[in-house]
């Protein structure tokens, strides 16, 4: 794995292994901090400004004592892995069917800039905007919403002596972010998602399809920015 100056920190990967190696990492390393920002979002608590007592208030006690567990949450590893997956294996192998040239060593030479633009063909660089476009929003924009949703869950166990503890629940150190405000709702954690399927069938059946769709725009938007990373 090297990355080439002036490349936009593109990453060459000349090995199907590092390529492997390279999505488990970004899978790995996404999972966490998906939680603590969907979490953060969401809370109806003022988070304090040290990090730890945030990371305190974020997560329960039975993740802080077994951290790993946040990677056992039902659907929430495999749906980041799904999505990394399609960005480092789908998009990159598309992007090398159809824009190949992409690929070649020469594509950043300084001396000869023009290289770039004559090594697009419209008609490929217009299918692979569109696969592009079409794949954020049927394919990542889902897998998106899931994971938020599944990030959002609480993670707790009885048997381990974790009993539940809500979000909301009034301690005497910390407050409110504003009594008077609406507050984002969660899904009652007696009755939590059970996975990656089943939080997309509970979607469809209880709100429809257009949630799944939710922020489309975005994905796409930040897709489209990356198509060339």
């Amino acid at each position: 794995m090297s990355f080439k100056p002036g490349a936009h920190n593109t990453v060459e990967v000349q090995n199907g292994f590092y390529l492997v190696l390279y999505a488990a990492f970004l899978s790995l390393l996404s999972t966490p901090f998906t939680v603590l920002i969907n979490r953060a979002i969401t809370t109806p608590h003022r988070l304090p400004w040290i990090g730890w007592k945030s990371v305190q208030v974020l997560l329960t006690p039975y993740e802080l004592h077994r951290p790993w567990m946040i990677y056992l949450a039902p659907g929430l590893l495999l749906t980041r892995t799904l999505h990394v997956s399609w960005l480092v294996f789908v998009h990159r192998g598309v992007r090398r069917l159809l824009l190949p040239s992409l690929n070649t060593d020469d594509l950043y030479n300084e001396e000869d800039p023009s290289t770039v633009i004559d090594r697009l063909p419209p008609f490929r660089l217009g299918l692979y905007l569109l696969f592009v476009a079409i794949s954020a929003i049927t394919v990542l924009t889902p897998l998106e919403v899931i994971s938020t949703r599944l990030s959002v869950q609480r993670n707790h166990s009885e048997a381990a002596g974790f009993g539940r503890v809500p979000q909301d629940e009034d301690t005497a150190d910390l407050e409110y972010a504003g009594r008077d405000e609406d507050v984002i709702a969660l899904r009652p954690e007696d009755n939590p998602y059970e996975g990656l399927v089943h939080c997309g069938k509970s979607i469809l059946q209880e709100e429809g399809p257009e949630t799944l769709l939710r922020a489309w725009w975005v994905t796409l938007l930040l897709s489209l920015i990356g198509a060339f990373s």
